[in-house]
């Protein structure tokens, strides 16, 4: 159980809990007075009770304005509520009556019992009714503020304003309008005519700019009924009852007796609320019921321009949902007249390049018949709608010489709508509808089949993005495929060599590349080491790389000597070569019982060697050019062969371009002498961290910036006897 502190503190919303407490203390307060008196006599603490009346109706109002059935701003469910709150006003009203008064009738004026009925008919009664009648001023606030403008806030506002002088007056002035301003007949004298003459006078002051501020403000809201004009007609006709019923019962409220109500016995602020309240209730209603029965007549205008505006949507998206451009012009030319009251559609694509007109669909008309009536036609509509890049109306199709051609269609066209279909990158094609009645379209027309190329231009738009996406994604795939099967093309697993240390590593600057290294292991204890660089990217340079492959792997059963097997890839592969492509190469054999190595080098970047006796790595270029530049064996003339002794230690290290000319974000190239500087400084290393650490480098160099070439890379150390 909590203590009542602890409620409070817990409750979501302790204010209306206060207002409630408040609204007990007056009652309490009233039934001492009753019991004390013996007659109905308010507790009288004058300013004080007002006060707290007014202080309770805001704190309570605080939770109840927060209700789900407060937040809908649905112009028809807020009318509803409102009828739905002065029903109810009414039912409590007649319930208060009949359940505690009716009964109490025949009891003598001081009988208790009649006297507290009559209390808590007038407490029952004026908070309950007051507190629905700021609710129904509440929920006309939304009908106000549709589609507000930025005077409609500071006219509302004003208004509120007006209300609230008059109930400060009345605490203020509470003896406004009693007998301390009436002239006494006992003591007239013209000393008391001068007193209330001089007291209406100051009053004047006061009371007639809040009557004129009061007017003003009150009809500057009541013309806030441009709601209505965005009703259909089902939604004008059941606002029509719905207010005529609003009128009814707030006529009723507004003219009955406040002494019947009991209001004025329980608060004069209350009583002067509903009296300002009651000229919005009956006035409001009326303008809206004068204003709605003003649109009747234009509401069925109204309800079909939102059909065809419905219509049009609906049909603009499915029309967007095509992504086949014939279906989208079959699809456009059937729906057409269901936009636009018309016999025959159809709609022309144009075709930029040749500078012409094709029918692409058609409705209730053949395509045979349109292209003969384009057939040796001046295009002069067509010409004019390419120029001013708008739509077109003409409603006597036979007075037109912009239409001369569609004359040839006898009395099937006799008015003609034409409207442009364009999207970002120009012209699509023209939508035409057409009527064999003179005089069948008007402007809106002409802004509906607009509106309606505008949908068709999407559509298009969308068909070809889904193509072009369609087409992307196809060559993505097919590139993966062949980026896979070309990776499978390098060396899966470097061959075991027990006298070398071996590591490569090959990366495509994009999805495939033309860089090829192979190691090849022969029976007579030899290993052939390639490296080559086919001139451009992508598939072409992929596609000699795994020709490249073919040749060397037949060639290398029978290994003579470096010149001789380049002459004989040469021989081979000048044969398909195209005339504007090249392969650089080194080719390199290893004599693994002799440590010799003999190597040639057809155009490509220089070996490093790394003599371990000297500690020093140097860039070895002997004289060669690219594969391909001359036929047959002839670039055995042009190749200088060269020979090694290797020894313990000794690193020969081959790359491409790649790697050399890698560039970081200023423009400065890595060149050979950093990987000269690292082969120096990590001789010790084996063959497969040299790798690591000479792709690492040249990562940290470039600094994120993308390699525009092929990077391939071999190491290969000779062990040294304690390895």
């Amino acid at each position: 159980m909590f203590s009542f502190p602890q409620i409070l503190t817990r409750y979501k919303y302790p204010g209306t809990i206060y207002g409630i407490l408040i609204l007990f203390a007056i009652v309490a307060g009233d039934l001492t007075a009753l019991l004390t008196n013996g007659v109905v006599v308010i507790f009288d603490y004058g300013i004080l009770r007002e006060a707290l009346i007014v202080v309770s109706f805001i704190l309570l109002g605080m939770k109840i304005v927060r209700f789900d059935f407060f937040q809908d701003t649905n112009v028809l469910k807020r009318i509803k509520s409102i009828l739905i709150l002065f029903s109810v006003l009414l039912s409590i009203a007649a319930a208060s009556y009949f359940l505690l008064l009716s009964p109490f009738k025949s009891f003598p004026k001081d009988s208790i019992l009649k006297n507290i009925a009559i209390l808590l008919n007038e407490s029952v009664f004026s908070y309950v009714g007051t507190y629905l009648y700021l609710l129904i001023f509440w929920l006309y606030k939304d009908l106000i503020f549709f589609k507000q403008k930025p005077s409609t806030v500071r006219n509302y506002v004003g208004l509120v304003a007006v209300i609230g002088v008059e109930l400060l007056l009345v605490l203020i002035l509470p003896d406004f309008e009693s007998k301390d301003l009436a002239l006494s007949s006992d003591n007239f004298s013209w000393e008391q005519i001068k007193v209330f003459f001089k007291t209406l006078e100051i009053l004047d002051y006061i009371f007639i700019p809040i009557v004129v501020a009061g007017i003003f403000y009150l009809f500057a809201n009541l013309f806030r009924v441009s709601w209505v004009t965005y009703l259909s007609k089902t939604q004008k006709l059941t606002a029509l009852w719905q207010f005529t019923l609003i009128f009814i019962l707030a006529s009723i409220f507004s003219s009955a007796n406040k002494e019947a109500l009991l209001i004025n016995e329980f608060s004069p602020l209350l009583s002067k609320l509903w009296e300002s309240l009651n000229a919005f209730f009956i006035f409001y209603p009326l303008f809206s019921i004068c204003y709605i029965i003003l649109h009747l007549p234009t509401a069925r205008l109204f309800d079909k321009k939102l059909k065809e505006i419905s219509t049009l949507h609906e049909i603009g998206q499915s029309v967007i949902s095509v992504i086949n451009p014939h279906e989208i012009g079959e699809k456009v030319v059937q729906i057409l007249p269901e936009i636009i009251e018309c016999k025959i559609a159809w709609i022309e694509l144009y075709e930029p390049t040749k500078g012409v007109f094709t029918v692409g669909a058609s409705a209730n008309i053949s395509k045979k018949e349109i292209e003969e009536s384009i057939q040796n036609s001046e295009g002069i509509l067509r010409n004019w709608i390419l120029k001013h890049n708008k739509g077109v109306l003409i409603n006597e199709l036979m007075k037109d010489e912009r239409v001369k051609e569609f004359k040839k269609l006898g009395g099937k066209s006799n008015a003609l709508l034409a409207a442009p279909i364009e999207s970002k990158n120009g012209l699509i094609g023209i939508l035409f509808a057409s009527s064999d009645s003179e005089f069948a379209f008007d402007s809106e027309d002409l802004t509906m089949i607009n509106s309606f190329a505008n949908q068709v231009s999407m559509a298009f738009e969308n068909a070809n993005l889904v193509s072009e996406s369609l087409e992307k994604e196809r060559l993505e795939q097919e590139f993966q495929i062949a980026y896979s099967v070309q990776q499978r093309l390098f060396p899966q697993k470097l061959p075991k060599v027990e006298e070398l240390e071996i590591g490569a590593f090959s990366i495509p600057a994009t999805e495939l590349g033309g860089d090829y290294y192979d190691l090849v292991r022969t029976k007579d204890n030899r290993l052939l080491a390639v490296i080559a660089d086919v001139s451009g990217k992508g598939a072409s340079a992929a596609f000699y790389m795994a020709e490249t492959k073919g040749i060397v792997k037949s060639l290398a059963k029978d290994l003579a000597s470096p010149k001789k097997f380049l002459g004989s890839v040469n021989e081979i592969i000048s044969e398909s070569l195209a005339k504007n492509m090249f392969i650089t190469m080194t080719a390199g054999i290893f004599n693994l019982e002799t440590m010799e190595f003999g190597f040639v080098r057809a155009g490509h970047c220089p070996l490093i060697y790394f003599d371990s006796e000297k500690g020093k790595a140097e860039l070895l270029s002997p004289k060669g050019m690219g594969v391909g530049l001359v036929k047959g064996a002839m670039i055995e003339k042009f190749t200088e062969e060269q020979t090694l002794q290797l020894k313990e230690n000794d690193i020969l290290v081959f790359y491409t371009d790649g790697i050399s000319e890698a560039r970081n974000p200023e423009g400065e190239e890595y060149g050979e002498e950093k990987i000269l500087e690292l082969i120096e400084a990590k001789q010790n290393e084996s063959a497969e961290v040299l790798v690591h650490k000479i792709k690492r480098d040249v990562g940290n160099f470039v600094k994120g910036v993308p390699h525009f070439d092929d990077v391939t890379l071999i190491v290969i150390k000779v062990k040294s006897k304690i390895n």
